[in-house]
């Protein structure tokens, strides 16, 4: 049995309530009402419900890595204003053609814009 079931249990549910956190996120939102449950601790976690296939780990270039709970097939935009991920469901995935030699056994597309909250505070149309 899992000695950290309960502490797994408590980042799950963070990841789940937060959108899109980062490991800091994450600690401080389990830490604000668990002050006995360590950063490391958190951050173990995190890797092992990962490593599992219970979360997704969004790296992203210059940031702290993202969580997310959604496992279906998704992407992600981020906003160019104040750094939001925003969930993106695809009817289809991109066809990629390995004409070339390349055996491709995945992917990731980042979309960027402005999410709705900046659009709108900034006055910006699209």
């Amino acid at each position: 049995m899992d000695r950290n079931t309960i502490q797994c249990g408590l980042v799950r549910q963070a990841v789940a309530k937060l959108d899109h956190p980062t490991a800091e996120e994450v600690y401080a939102n389990i830490a604000a009402a668990h002050p006995t449950v360590g950063k490391c601790t958190v951050y173990r976690n995190l890797k092992k419900l990962c490593d599992n296939g219970e979360l997704i780990r969004i790296a992203l270039p210059n940031v702290p890595d993202r969580f997310d709970n959604t496992l279906k097939k998704h992407f992600h935009a981020k906003c160019t204003s104040c750094g939001k991920l925003t969930d993106i469901m695809l009817e289809e995935e991109p066809v990629i053609s390995t004409a070339n030699g390349f055996c491709v056994t995945g992917f990731e597309i980042f979309f960027t814009g402005l999410c709705s909250g900046c659009i709108k505070t900034n006055d910006k149309e699209i």
